[in-house]
């Protein structure tokens, strides 16, 4: 199945994992869903025939096993050979996700502008004080708060 087609499946009102070799994934709001009752690390990749990011969470066999054992499902769970769909309540509607997904994209924005402004520091024409300063005001940037999604309920 391609993440192409694994996204357009994607609805607030299940929670869909699909089995990729040793691991178990879920894409985007089921991702989202994942992420708030088990805190499993999220990654985010744009993908480039898409135009978007998507967010994903990886997960073991037993990992699935708690997920299915945490959400109580509304209806019965669909389990087919490297597919597993929870049906759930929409108990937080689809804005909730927007805004989680919009941190990850903000959180790159960030690296990609401090990676900007490392490689454009002229560091050959400044003196040893000034590539200090440099340099201090960049980790004071990176040590500000910011919107990210560990930040989010």
């Amino acid at each position: 199945m391609t993440i192409k087609s694994i996204i357009s499946q994607e609805a607030p009102d299940a929670i869909q994992c699909y089995k990729h070799g040793i691991f178990w994934m879920a894409y985007e709001q089921s991702a989202y869903r994942i992420w708030r009752l088990k805190k499993y690390k999220p990654s985010y990749k744009y993908i480039k025939y898409l135009k978007q990011g998507v967010i994903s969470v990886g997960f073991t066999d037993i990992g699935l096993e708690d997920i299915m054992s945490s959400f109580s499902p509304f209806g019965g769970v669909l389990q087919e050979q490297g597919y597993v769909k929870i049906p759930v309540s929409e108990e937080r509607g689809c804005r909730d996700f927007s805004l989680w997904k919009q941190s990850f994209r903000e959180e790159k924005n960030t690296d990609q502008e401090i990676e900007k402004q490392l490689l454009s520091f002229p560091l050959e024409r400044k003196s040893p004080m000034e590539a200090y300063v440099f340099l201090q005001k960049l980790q004071s940037d990176l040590r500000t708060p910011h919107f990210s999604p560990s930040t989010l309920p």
